[in-house]
């Protein structure tokens, strides 16, 4: 009983600590502020958005500030003779890093940048836990769709900083 216990405590405390369930407020915000703060590629004058190109700016907004940055997961199989190689048990994978390697995303690794819908189906992009052995975010889908449609519904009314209460 008490085994139980354990496993579901530690199964809520990485959804709380880890995973992305509360991640939806902090990414839509992220978002709509790199939108009415102008950041990278969305200062362009010729920038609007909308449902063509919604997605890439969720995605590269979680590309730079990932509401989850680390993934905790459990490995049972060494995985290469290398240093550390052999080693199983609990793991942290640190995916913040990853996905600002100059080596994966080239010199423009640290700015905001529109970068196609094939780079974000790279190995290099991993927001949602990819790459951790049965990790990955079985919400993935339901929270982009939650995150596109209340950034666009925001987005569609005019609004300015109220200088006087």
């Amino acid at each position: 009983r008490s085994r139980n216990l354990r496993v579901i405590a530690a199964g809520a405390l990485d959804a709380l600590t880890y995973a992305g369930g509360l991640s939806v407020g902090e990414i839509s915000a992220r978002v709509l502020a790199g939108l009415w703060n102008k950041h990278g590629a969305l200062g362009e004058n010729d920038f609007k958005l909308g449902r063509d190109n919604v997605d890439e700016v969720i995605y590269e907004t979680m590309r730079l500030f990932p509401a989850v940055s680390n993934i905790a997961y459990e490995r049972f199989k060494p995985f290469g003779s290398g240093e550390g190689g052999h080693i199983t048990g609990r793991e942290i994978l640190a995916i913040g890093p990853v996905m600002r390697e100059p080596k994966s995303w080239g010199s423009s690794a640290e700015e905001f940048k529109l970068r196609g819908a094939a780079a974000y189906k790279s190995a290099a992009y991993c927001p949602f836990g990819n790459g951790a052995k049965n990790r990955a975010c079985p919400g993935a889908d339901l929270a982009v769709a939650l995150v596109r449609e209340l950034v666009l519904a925001i987005d569609a009314w005019p609004w300015q900083v109220q200088r006087k209460w």
